[in-house]
């Protein structure tokens, strides 16, 4: 039942008692409590209240024994250190009569235990330094990453809002000239992106990378204003205006190396045009 679920054989020999039952130590547990249920003054709800404050006084009786050993055992230990203590001092007190300099060794011991203190407090300073050091210059080694990054990615914002605004006004003028152009023959289209490498933060200068692409924009221009060919040595028979035409054949040498000549096709006709008609401008300049 569940009144002996917790209860030991102690418990139940004295709930047994209680119950006016004679028992010895000859009983075994399942004998003690069939004793229980056979008894004349068995009542399950006072059964089980005994039982419980049996069960909670053996514990209680446990607790008590456990308290005094442990008071016991300090009290011992109490004993044997004013034991230990009081021969300490005697051997000190000996020594101290042994010895007619005792006085001035224990003034060395106070000056020995006093530059150790201060040895100690100084190498913890120093540490203490030394890591507020470190985390200064990961701080600023941070910083500087921050930093750089951010202009990494300033510069790229700048550079994609070039390329978006050349496009733009690249596809503007692609749209006027195709309304004007009837059964012509055109040539491909050129883009800034057929010619200009990607920009490589880590790799190229932003500086020189900003005036190549200048000079990428003004060819994408003037080859949108040149649609064929016919135009183009039209163009070259015409008085030619040095002003205008000037800026082209410079930013055509300074992008030279980056125009992609193995696709044929609209770069190499423009690079052969381009060498053709400034050759024809310096005749006209020379005369």
């Amino acid at each position: 039942m569940s009144i002996f679920a917790k209860a030991r054989k102690c418990d139940l020999k004295i709930l047994d008692e209680k119950l006016g039952e004679t028992v010895n130590e000859s009983h075994k547990l399942k004998d003690l409590k069939k004793i229980i249920l056979a008894s004349k003054e068995y009542d399950e709800e006072s059964a089980k209240e005994w039982m419980n404050t049996i069960i909670n006084e053996r514990k209680e009786r446990g607790e008590n024994e456990i308290r005094q050993q442990e008071i016991a055992e300090r009290r011992r230990q109490d004993e044997i250190q004013i034991a230990e203590q009081k021969t300490q001092e005697e051997v000190v007190e000996r020594r101290r009569c042994d010895e007619p300099n005792f006085a001035e060794q224990k003034r060395r011991n106070s000056n020995l235990r006093k530059l150790e203190y201060e040895e100690r407090m100084r190498k913890e300073e120093q540490e203490m330094a030394e890591r507020k050091r470190k985390e200064e210059q990961e701080i600023e080694l941070r910083k500087l990453e921050y930093e750089e990054r951010k202009r990494k990615v300033e510069m790229e914002f700048e550079l994609q809002k070039i390329r978006l605004g050349a496009e733009g006004r690249s596809l503007n003028s692609n749209s006027v000239a195709n309304q004007n152009v009837n059964s012509m023959q055109t040539k491909p289209k050129l883009e800034i992106h057929h010619f200009m490498k990607k920009f490589n933060s880590d790799e190229n200068d932003i500086s020189l990378y900003l005036t190549l692409l200048a000079a990428g924009i003004q060819i994408a221009k003037f080859n949108e204003i040149v649609k064929t060919k016919e135009q183009f040595f039209s163009l070259n028979c015409q008085g030619l205006d040095k002003g205008l035409f000037s800026p082209f054949c410079g930013h055509l040498r300074a992008v030279w190396g980056l125009l992609d000549l193995s696709s044929g096709g609209s770069n190499r006709w423009l690079l052969l045009n381009f060498d053709l008609c400034e050759r024809i401008y310096c005749e006209k300049t020379s005369l």
